[in-house]
């Protein structure tokens, strides 16, 4: 039969597996991201706020999303080079996030930096997601309408980005993804093209159901479950540890209750 300090140790042993489960650790995550994708800046500061209009007019703000990871990028309607290579990018991150079920906890931003006509512009804006089949669900593309032609340049550059005019149809420019996490917080920004999506979409779920992040439903009544085959398993995992600790904390109340229970024999 286990003794009373091994039912103890196996009881804080189940503990300590218990909070493995449910704490994912982000700090460990965003070491080995560090390690492995040389592509990935790990950053922790207030995202810098923005107030932009899609192309139909309707205005948007960064804490419209709040609640949800944002990616968000910028990008070139009429650039023929690597902003269309960004797109297919974001298309494949998309793609990623949506088959980890997490489509209504992500959403995509992209901020146009078109300079030149108002009118072009929006229609440029309104074509781009079905070049590149991009699901409007959870994109956007924002830009700051015919009275401000030169906001998303500035919402670009307070993200540390320039987007330099070199001539007709030409913008200087460099290529970041950035992860915002539910609280309007920068986690994350991913430089290039040759990022990993996978790591991406990891570290968004992680932010989302990790113990920094948060998870939201804009539906009303009864929260609906949308578990994802590795939420069965930590339920399952966690299940299996409160049987453990119940049975361990039965074992700890039974042997106090039995040592109490002994009554010395007289001495003869």
């Amino acid at each position: 039969m286990p003794t009373f300090s091994s039912k103890l140790f196996y009881a804080a042993l189940a503990v300590a597996a218990c909070q493995s489960v449910f704490s994912h650790d982000l700090g460990q995550m965003e070491k080995h991201m560090a390690e492995a994708e040389p592509y990935a800046q790990i950053v922790s500061k207030e995202a810098p706020g923005f107030s932009l209009e899609d192309p139909e007019g309707r205005k948007f703000s960064l804490s419209d999303f709040r609640g949800k990871a944002v990616v968000l990028y910028f990008l070139y309607t009429r650039c023929k080079d690597d902003c269309p290579l960004h797109s297919l990018q974001v298309k494949k991150v998309q793609d990623q996030i949506a088959a980890a079920g997490l489509k209504d906890q992500v959403q995509f931003v992209a901020v146009a930096t078109d300079i030149e006509d108002g009118a072009s512009t929006a229609q440029l804006m309104r074509e781009h997601p079905k070049h590149y089949g991009l699901d409007t669900a959870n994109w956007v593309i924002l830009h700051g309408g015919p009275e401000r032609e030169r906001a998303g340049m500035e919402v670009a550059k307070a993200y540390g980005l320039e987007f330099r005019p070199l001539g007709e149809s030409v913008q200087l420019h460099g290529i970041v993804t950035h992860l915002v996490d539910p609280q309007g917080q920068m986690r994350a920004r991913y430089h290039g093209l040759d990022f990993d999506s996978v790591s991406l979409v990891s570290y968004a779920a992680a932010l989302l159901h990790g113990e920094h992040g948060a998870t939201r439903s804009d539906q009303e009544g009864p929260a609906k479950a949308n578990l994802s085959p590795m939420d069965w398993v930590l339920s399952a995992v966690g299940l299996l540890c409160l049987a453990v600790l119940t049975w361990a904390g039965w074992s700890l109340f039974n042997s106090r209750a039995s040592g109490r229970g002994k009554i010395a024999a007289p001495d003869s």
